[in-house]
């Protein structure tokens, strides 16, 4: 695994989703009360979004199809989506957030 920095903590502080490019790939960084997760942006169903989704608690649901995604392992909670999207542990150090690819 390579560890990547995905920016300063203060960027993540104040929004509970963003998205970012991290190793060539779309990830969306969730901010759960100053825990942070960090999973594929790219909705396993048909390659939208999930940064335009819907953060609900310990799920992001996709914009396009409703698929529901569980924040901290990417399992999928409902569907249409079959496939679980690929999730990351993220650290931060000296003021900086990183994700483990």
């Amino acid at each position: 695994m390579t560890q990547t920095v995905l920016g300063s903590l203060k960027d993540f502080a104040t929004q509970p989703m963003i998205q970012v490019t991290a190793g060539g790939k779309r990830i969306l960084v969730i901010n759960q009360g100053f825990q942070f997760f960090a999973i594929d942006d790219t909705c396993t169903h048909q390659g939208c979004s999930l940064s335009a989704g819907v953060y609900e608690g310990e799920t992001v649901r996709c914009a396009c199809h409703g698929s529901v995604f569980r924040v901290r392992t990417g399992e999928v909670v409902r569907g249409p989506a079959l496939k679980p999207e690929i999730s990351y542990p993220v650290t931060f150090d000296n003021g900086n957030l990183f994700v483990d690819m």
